[in-house]
């Protein structure tokens, strides 16, 4: 017959139980429900944690993490900005040569003549 077993929280050591065993239900966590505030970025009264939820979705926001991680978001929004005009440059400039060479021929030489 199979055996089962459970681990005791406090010793860690395992215990058999009945095959029919069920595990005591994990306590239920109830947040407390969040003070009606005005939405800096939208201006809307907020008055649930959806509501909050929804807020940063429509305003494209985030929640205040303090400076040190704002300070790093931000950070990583430069770099995106950057990479990205880097890119359109990169770009504008390929479609430019192959434009003026398509036009004008003769202002650029075969490497090797």
């Amino acid at each position: 017959m199979r055996k089962r077993y459970v681990q005791d929280p406090k010793t860690l050591e395992l215990i058999e139980v009945s095959t029919d065993y069920q595990a005591p239900a994990a306590p239920l966590v109830i947040q407390d429900t969040i003070a009606p505030y005005e939405s800096p970025a939208s201006g809307r009264m907020i008055e649930s944690r959806s509501a909050r939820r929804q807020d940063f979705k429509r305003t494209k926001s985030r929640p205040y993490e303090g400076l040190e991680v704002e300070n790093r978001e931000a950070q990583k929004h430069r770099a995106g900005i950057e990479t990205k005009f880097e890119q359109q440059v990169s770009d504008i400039v390929d479609r430019e040569y192959s434009r003026m060479r398509n036009e004008r021929p003769s202002l650029f030489r075969k490497v090797g003549d």
